[in-house]
């Protein structure tokens, strides 16, 4: 999708991820951040994964992805790959984002216990990840209902490798970013692949995808 980009500034916090040209298609946002600063409103096609407006807004307050959550309507944290269509929003309608205080992305060695954010009470798992290509693993201790995408994040960031370049693999198949522990019947203790991305093993990913 092409999408334009408006610059924050002074006068204004308008911020438009979408083509005018598909106006009844989009919606209009507001992100209220915990500081009056942190206050954008957004123009945003209603099919748009929510991980866009996720990435320009920490982007913007130069925050990490990781360092705060996405709120809509009290729930639990918004699924980056939700759309606005699938959380039925309307237009003006409001997202709180949630700083996690105490949460500081920092250099991981081969043995460390990462522990991510996770909503009240929401049950953990401990998780080991075992990077493929260089060995070693990191455990990491994670809500049961908390999209993956969020551990994917971390791990590749420490490990200095872009999102786009890595593959997690669970049982030998992979995992989306939207989907959790609990969807995939994940024990604690269980333990996930990571990869770099090559063709070849982009092209098993989706040869596995075509089978489940």
């Amino acid at each position: 999708m092409d999408m334009s980009r408006e610059r924050a500034g002074t006068e204004s916090t308008l911020v438009t991820l979408s083509s005018p040209v598909v106006e009844g298609k989009r919606i209009f946002l507001h992100v209220k951040g915990p500081r009056e600063t942190d206050q954008f409103s957004y123009w945003i096609t209603r099919n748009t994964p929510l991980r866009t407006l996720i990435h320009d807004y920490t982007q913007r307050i130069g925050l990490t992805f990781n360092s705060v959550r996405f709120r809509y309507c009290g729930a639990s944290p918004v699924n980056p790959g939700s759309t606005p269509h699938d959380l039925d929003m309307k237009d003006g309608d409001s997202i709180d984002v949630i700083p996690w205080e105490n949460f500081v992305v920092t250099g991981a060695s081969q043995s460390s216990m990462i522990s991510l954010p996770r909503m009240d009470e929401e049950k953990p798992i401990l998780l080991k990840v075992i990077d493929v290509i260089k060995g070693g693993h990191v455990f990491y201790r994670i809500g049961r209902n908390t999209p993956l995408h969020y551990l994917m994040l971390d791990h590749f960031e420490r490990i200095g490798v872009r999102y786009s370049h890595g593959r997690f693999f669970y049982d030998g198949k992979c995992i989306e970013p939207y989907q959790t522990a609990d969807d995939l019947g994940m024990e604690d203790g269980d333990h996930i692949d990571a990869w770099r991305k090559s063709v070849i093993e982009t092209l098993l990913c989706d040869f596995r995808r075509l089978f489940r």
